[in-house]
């Protein structure tokens, strides 16, 4: 399977996932994963009365690295889009999809120990609690939300 269909395939599923566990309503697939200028971004959704703009990212490997112009760009769009910005990292194994779920936000004041980028594996998803990660003078704070673990 392509890179392309795997990660429309990621997005459906994450998109459901997302209905059935955590309390988002109306997860829908933007068109054309994000491509076009009026609907960026993977998914939207929305979540105690709150609009979000989704970012999934996923992968056949045990780990995944979160690079901070990704967290800038969902940022952007869904601060542009008036909503809430939210990240889905999916680690695809043989039995089960292990989706990371993160918060973004902006952060003002200059903080120690920025990354420009993070490195999630699979066997230190539980330690995760938050990171800051800096995009050229931006600083956002990604923060754990949940972890699902879904059958195929």
């Amino acid at each position: 399977m392509s890179n392309k269909k795997d990660g429309l395939k990621y997005e459906k599923i994450v998109a459901k996932a997302l209905v059935r566990y955590t309390g988002f309503e109306g997860v829908t697939t933007t068109i054309a994963s994000g491509a076009m200028w009026f609907d960026k971004e993977d998914l939207k959704g929305t979540k105690d009365n709150q609009d979000y703009i989704i970012q999934v990212k996923g992968t056949k490997k045990h780990e995944y690295r979160l690079n901070s112009e990704d967290v800038y760009k969902v940022w952007n769009n869904a601060y542009e889009a008036g909503a809430h910005p939210f990240f889905v990292i999916v680690l695809v194994g043989k039995f089960k999809y292990k989706m990371i779920l993160l918060n973004v936000k902006y952060v003002v004041d200059e903080i120690e120990g920025c990354k420009k980028s993070y490195l999630f594996k699979e066997e230190d998803m539980s330690y995760f609690v938050g990171a800051i990660m800096k995009y050229k003078d931006d600083l956002f704070e990604v923060t754990f939300d949940k972890v699902l673990v879904i059958n195929k």
